[in-house]
């Protein structure tokens, strides 16, 4: 059985390697909305390695999870809605296949993330052990749907916006 010690250099592990896949995409897609969802992505990855490593520090001086470690206060970021604003100021075009390609890519590893944190989670010792790793997923979450956003949006554009427009009225 992993210890609380070993899920969160795991997560470190993971959230770092989707990190340095976000960078790699911000370096090879030319599509300036690809160029900020990964951006921002990168950033998440950013704070939540150090949210990890505070937690990491704190334990390696024996702290339980209560001592270690700090929710931050403010809501999870609504990045579908994110998406949709930055989407809205973008010409509808199609991708070239690297960033379509690195949009579903970005999504096999976020579905990873969600999956370990999701099953770190459930097996948490305690409560704020639970409320962290629940934190996380959720973080993780919504970049997912941003990053399926930006799927529909590569692979047809003008149907995307067209659902984004008819997503407030009622049968549509």
């Amino acid at each position: 059985m992993r210890t609380p010690f070993d899920q969160v250099c795991k997560a470190v592990e993971l959230i770092q390697q989707a990190r340095t896949f976000y960078d790699d995409s911000l370096k090879t897609c030319a599509d300036k909305l690809g160029g900020e969802v990964f951006g921002l992505l990168r950033d998440q990855a950013d704070d939540q390695i150090a949210r990890l490593a505070a937690v990491s520090q704190a334990m390696s001086t024996h702290a339980d999870w209560e001592a270690a470690c700090s929710l931050p206060e403010d809501d999870v970021q609504d990045l579908r809605a994110v998406f949709q604003e930055w989407a809205s100021g973008h010409a509808p075009a199609g991708a070239c296949l690297t960033e379509l390609g690195a949009a579903r890519a970005a999504l096999k590893v976020n579905d990873a993330l969600v999956g370990f944190t999701e099953g770190w989670a459930s097996g948490a010792d305690t409560p704020t052990e639970q409320d962290f790793v629940r934190r996380l997923a959720e973080e993780q979450r919504s970049q997912r749907l941003m990053l399926a956003d930006l799927v529909d949006y590569y692979e047809d554009p003008a149907d995307w916006a067209m659902r984004q427009d008819n997503a407030g009225l009622d049968g549509a």
